[in-house]
């Protein structure tokens, strides 16, 4: 396991097999903390609570290491494709790709169906699946 320090965080590499394990250098890695990080949803406001708003996407509450929580959607796996495009992964729809210019229309890789996301008042989601012209 990495250990994290004030200047770096700090790793070794190892392999293990029926001969023994061989250990690697102890190696460093300090992040660039002033590097400015391009968010694939684009511009968006930010609450004190870490909450993203985006024009397109909406709410949803990012974490470092690709899960979000959406306020409709739940949770979600991001991987980003480029600026303002996503593929999202989801344990129900699996994965899902939008970016800005079609959101809320979702393409959906596992039967290639696109989809219509409706968001409801009371916070839950409604998909227009157009392959099977019925909602999910």
């Amino acid at each position: 396991n990495p250990q994290m320090y004030p200047n770096g965080i700090y790793f070794r590499l190892f392999a293990k097999n029926p001969a023994g394990t061989g250990f690697g250098a102890i190696m460093r890695f300090s992040p660039n903390t002033n590097q400015s990080i391009n968010k694939w949803w684009g511009n968006s406001e930010t609450s004190e609570e870490g909450w993203q708003r985006s024009d397109w996407l909406g709410s949803f509450l990012p974490y470092e290491n690709g899960w979000m929580y959406h306020l409709h959607m739940g949770w979600m796996f991001s991987s980003a494709e480029e600026s303002d495009s996503v593929w999202l992964w989801t344990n129900y729809q699996k994965w899902l790709w939008t970016s800005k210019e079609v959101f809320p229309f979702l393409y959906r890789w596992e039967d290639s169906s696109w989809l219509f996301a409706y968001f409801h008042k009371n916070g839950s989601v409604h998909y227009f699946n157009y392959s099977t012209d019925s909602y999910e």
